[in-house]
């Protein structure tokens, strides 16, 4: 039997659920929708080809987040751009250097960067002992993270994940070098240190877009599609909540409540 007062969550449940499979359908039909365009991706190849242009490896990380905790989402965003940027790093024969904060990520991180020569076809290439976990405790890992990019004097600093207080200290030890930043969270407290001291930021939801971006796989252009489509039918249910409200009609408030 259904709660009472979840009926309406379960319609706008099933409608997210239709407008999903649904234009994952028409994508795989041949009707694949397009995306807005995200600069932050665009410029993945021009920074590890700066690198490699220039001789200087480059730097990787997915922030302050493990597997157990509620930004799971965003570290494995941030390893799903890192597997395309180590494809990139072999393609153009670019080192790439990468620090964890925590044990697990750090394991995962090595099997995605060593799939990702392995797929560029130079998996001799990948180097173990250039993916790094030096602590977990906050700054003793972003102290870290800067010794490396001063150390190495690399040509481009990739932060996309979840950050903390040290994510600012991140960027601009990047931005010190006059290094390409791409970053990215979806974390709100940091997003606007992210985007004053990088180059490129992906902002918020941005980042759970990157695979279908990068892939332009149609059925995950499809289900991206869908998903706006019910962020589109939310905003609307909000504006009219919020002037039926003010009007003294609580419209919106009855319907959910059933």
């Amino acid at each position: 039997m259904l709660a009472e007062g979840r009926f309406f969550e379960l319609l706008y449940l099933l409608l997210i659920g239709f407008t999903m499979f649904y234009y994952k359908d028409r994508a795989k039909k041949g009707k694949a929708p397009k995306i807005a365009t995200l600069p932050a991706l665009d410029a993945v190849e021009e920074a590890v080809g700066r690198c490699a242009e220039m001789g200087k490896p480059l730097f990787y990380t997915v922030g302050s987040s493990d597997f157990s905790d509620a930004g799971a989402s965003q570290t494995i965003a941030g390893l799903t751009l890192m597997k395309y940027v180590s494809m990139l790093s072999a393609k153009y024969d670019v080192p790439m250097w990468v620090v964890n904060r925590y044990g697990d990520t750090h394991v995962v991180a090595q099997e995605v960067i060593k799939q990702g020569y392995l797929e560029a076809g130079k998996p001799d290439a990948y180097k173990p002992d250039q993916v790094l976990f030096f602590s977990s405790e906050q700054f003793a890992y972003g102290a870290g993270c800067a010794g490396i990019m001063h150390r190495e004097q690399v040509g481009a600093v990739f932060l996309v994940g979840l950050f903390l207080g040290e994510a600012l200290y991140l960027a601009e030890s990047a931005a010190s070098l006059s290094c390409i930043t791409i970053s990215g969270t979806a974390r709100i407290t940091q997003i606007h240190n992210l985007v004053a001291a990088s180059d490129y930021c992906l902002i918020g939801e941005e980042i759970y877009v990157m695979s279908a971006y990068l892939s332009q796989d149609p059925a995950q252009l499809g289900m991206v599609r869908g998903g706006d489509i019910s962020k589109i039918v939310a905003c609307i249910l909000i504006a009219v909540g919020a002037i039926s409200a003010t009007l003294g009609q609580d419209i919106i408030s009855s319907i959910i409540s059933k």
